[in-house]
């Protein structure tokens, strides 16, 4: 059998399967009465509407915020800018962002040993500054163009 290139314009070849979705077997309600697709599906929309569930896009931004904290916490720690004896290290509840920029700032040294440190926390700040005004820009920006 000779090699031949994928070409997504060509039906697959006899010997491979074909993956054709298998007819679904008719929806029935609790009481086995048989379910009209259609109206199914205008009962999902109109539930979506009724009940959003706003929520429910943001739940893995409580996650995804946590695990930035600690990337920042290590980063910090390693450089030198915290020491061991934050409290958020230990106890994750307590490991929030203005803590730990609190707690970095407090424990700086304004010394030639400790100018790298400085530097560092420095340039932290600075980025989270420059994206949280890149943010507003584009909010400012979207909102403006768009006459609301």
């Amino acid at each position: 059998m000779s090699f031949t290139p994928f070409n997504p314009f060509q039906p697959p070849p006899p010997q491979r399967p074909n993956f054709i979705q298998q007819p679904q077997p008719p929806l029935v309600d609790k009481k086995g009465r048989p379910i009209d697709p259609r109206t199914q599906k205008r009962r999902e929309i109109m539930r979506f509407l009724l009940n959003p569930e706003l929520g429910s896009g943001l739940e893995g931004l409580h996650e995804t915020h946590g695990m930035f904290l600690r990337l920042i916490c290590n980063i910090f720690l390693q450089t030198g800018v915290i020491d061991a004896a934050y409290p958020g290290i230990a106890d994750p509840k307590q490991l929030t962002l203005l803590s730990l920029l609190h707690y970095a700032a407090s424990h700086l040294e304004f010394t030639q040993e400790g100018m790298p440190r400085v530097l560092m926390f420095g340039a932290f700040v600075a980025s989270l500054l420059a994206m949280v005004l890149t943010v507003i820009f584009f909010i400012v920006h979207v909102l403006s163009v768009t006459k609301i």
